[in-house]
């Protein structure tokens, strides 16, 4: 009985350390900046060292008589006057041509200010180009927004007449310059809807041409919509690198063709937004789409996408498509997604691949951590590369949007021949749910590799998990610790000659792989938000992929960046990661104020019957009966006491 007591008592301190301890709840953070969990964002704004400029015009429509969204100008809008200093909101000049040329003579550290609830009209602009040759990465000029004197309203809005550029950085020559940024401000094109872009020739309506050796631009807070193209960076006459341009936390919506168009080295598109642009040619218009000849160290990180070219109300093309010459491309942290069998075939996450007639091939390309749902082709179609990784990727397909989740192909290649092939290309540690969502290495290859991927299908009939598709064996690196689930159908290990996994062994491949058993997910479905999609699909605590996977095949981190080992199958590692901690957590509260309670209540009775003159063993006695109630609960607390230590050990 005394044994009993003392166990009882020891538990009940663990308690009292738990809870003081503040045992850690992980939370699952959306990587990428989505409308539901808002976007930081970052410092957009340096301090002016230099001569600070004001503008403010209040025009009341735009090109072709289209009215500016969000009713600008806003109430009470007092323009300014070009004859003023312009040192001052109260002296501020009007026009954009005004602002325009002072750009030129701007000294390093200097800032040109637009009124907050201000419109311009740019038709009839004798020109669009911005051009400084003053400053630099360490000392940039600033074209950013203020409040006026008179009041405030939404962000400056510049209304992109047909066939120009809103802020077009290109001279016409090939001296090097930059140092800008651009924060705070919206473009807009012709309304609602975009005029199609095939009429404005002979230049598209763009809000920033990037052309002829320009670097050190940072596009921050600002909006791109009802244009042709967002935003272009192409390079330069004499095959330049524009290098160093950063878009963040930019809104780039409803733009006809492209979102982002181009590359150059060191190029960062990260937490924005994009939706709905794309939509005028299938299979050829898109979100973002890189375009690059020998760029490296291009990143896109941390950005939702959302209706890919609805090319007649369909998704028609890639979300993200990269062609040409590149090293060191990232894909990281992104959710894209399309409504429920809303995407054709010709709708991909992402396109890696070839698409000209000249040489294409690309390097060491990481694609990590991101969330793809509802496409119609593949999540992740990637070819003509050397040593690139597929990793951490969650592939979600409704009933009526099945795709592979990740293809390892060359059936994109260039017309013009000559492309690279495959080589040394791994899919590791990628989940996919639902509809699909299988593996592929098919048509040419070498050192190719699968380590580490779980499949859960909810399909019906025969249903291919992975499809290794290459000539010979000799073509694979490795291939082992996969899981395929089929709950509602027929799962065919290799769809490549319909293989059963015991055939597919005999080729000395996925022989520590699995079929036929629940991989426990946390809480499998098709989730509606990126958060719970990435929480949906950790492991269960007795989950059957925990320490399952290949430590040397596979990833060392996982979708949210966690360490590992250990190494779990699937995309997301369950130390640090699922809501288990917060099981420990809740069941230590409430039994630290049960036991607490109980014995407050015991030592209460113990008083009063001590009066009765009961003995110090019947004393012990009656608290022993009190803490006995609390046996089976106790027993449990310890079951995921000792579990938590085993995950805290590991972690």
């Amino acid at each position: 009985m005394v044994a009993r007591v003392k166990r009882a008592a020891g538990l009940i301190a663990a308690w009292l350390v738990l809870a003081a301890s503040g045992v850690a709840v992980a939370q699952q953070a959306s990587p990428a900046c989505v409308r539901e969990n808002g976007c930081s964002v970052p410092a957009c704004y340096p301090t002016i060292t230099g001569t600070t400029y004001y503008v403010c015009d209040c025009a009341t429509s735009g090109a072709a008589g289209a009215q500016p969204t969000g009713q600008q100008p806003a109430a009470g809008c007092t323009g300014g006057n070009d004859g003023l200093a312009g040192t001052s909101p109260a002296t501020a000049w009007r026009t954009y041509g005004k602002a325009q040329g002072q750009f030129a003579s701007l000294n390093a550290g200097d800032a040109i200010l637009f009124c907050n609830g201000g419109t311009w009209d740019l038709t009839g602009a004798s020109s669009y180009r911005w051009v400084n040759r003053n400053s630099s990465a360490g000392n940039r000029v600033v074209l950013a927004a203020y409040t006026a004197t008179w009041g405030t309203g939404p962000r400056p809005l510049m209304l992109d007449p047909l066939g120009t550029y809103a802020f077009n950085f290109d001279d016409g020559s090939d001296i090097a310059r930059g140092g800008y940024i651009v924060a705070g401000i919206a473009i807009q094109g012709l309304g609602k809807p975009a005029t199609p872009c095939a009429s404005s020739a002979p230049f598209p309506m763009e809000a920033f041409f990037i052309y002829n050796n320009i670097s050190n631009v940072k596009i921050c807070d600002v909006d791109e919509e009802y244009l042709c193209i967002g935003a272009e960076n192409a390079g330069g006459n004499a095959n330049d690198d524009d290098m160093n341009i950063v878009t963040t936390n930019t809104y780039v919506g409803n733009n006809g063709a492209q979102g982002y168009l181009g590359g150059g080295t060191g190029q960062i598109i990260t937490k924005s937004y994009y939706v709905n642009n794309g939509f005028e040619t299938a299979n050829l218009d898109h979100h973002i789409y890189i375009s690059s000849n020998n760029a490296t160290g291009m990143q896109v990180t941390s950005c939702e996408l959302y209706k890919a070219a609805q090319v007649g109300g369909h998704c028609s093309g890639a979300t993200v498509v990269n062609h040409g010459l590149t090293g060191s491309l990232t894909i990281a942290g992104l959710w894209i997604h399309e409504d429920a069998g809303n995407a054709t075939g010709s709708c991909y996450g992402l396109g890696i691949n070839p698409g000209y007639t000249s040489f294409e091939g690309f390097s060491n390309v990481i694609i990590n951590g991101n969330a793809i749902e509802n496409v119609g082709g593949a999540a992740v179609d990637l070819s003509a590369c050397h040593n690139c990784t597929v990793e951490n990727t969650i592939c979600l397909a409704a009933p009526t949007s099945g795709f592979e989740c990740v293809a390892l192909t060359n059936d994109g290649q260039g017309s013009g021949g000559g492309d690279w092939d495959n080589q040394s290309v791994a899919m590791i540690n990628n989940t996919g749910y639902g509809n699909g969502t299988s593996f592929s290495i098919r048509n040419t290859g070498t050192l190719m590799s699968s380590y580490n991927n779980v499949t859960f299908q909810t399909a019906t009939g025969s249903v291919p998990c992975f499809n290794y598709a290459l000539a010979t064996n000799a073509q694979y690196s490795g291939i082992n610790n996969n899981w395929c689930f089929t709950p509602n159908g027929t799962g065919v290990w290799n769809q490549n000659g319909s293989q059963s996994l015991t055939t597919w062994r005999t080729n000395g491949w996925d022989l520590n792989s699995t079929q036929n058993t629940n991989p426990s997910f946390v809480n499998a479905r098709i989730s509606t938000t990126f958060a719970g999609a990435i929480a949906d699909f950790t492991p269960a605590v007795s989950s059957p992929l925990i320490g399952a996977g290949n430590v040397a095949g596979g990833a060392t981190t996982d979708f949210n960046g966690k360490a590992r080992p250990p190494t779990a199958i699937g995309a997301v590692e369950p130390v640090g990661a699922n809501t288990t901690s917060l099981a420990y957590y809740k069941w230590g509260v409430i039994l630290l104020f049960l036991s607490t309670g109980l014995l407050v209540a015991t030592l209460a009775q113990q008083r009063k019957r001590r009066r009765r003159g009961l003995t110090a063993a019947e004393r012990i006695g009656v608290a022993a009966g009190a803490l006995e109630a609390l046996h089976e609960p106790l027993e449990r607390f310890a079951e995921l006491e000792r579990e938590l230590a085993v995950l805290e050990r590991d972690e």
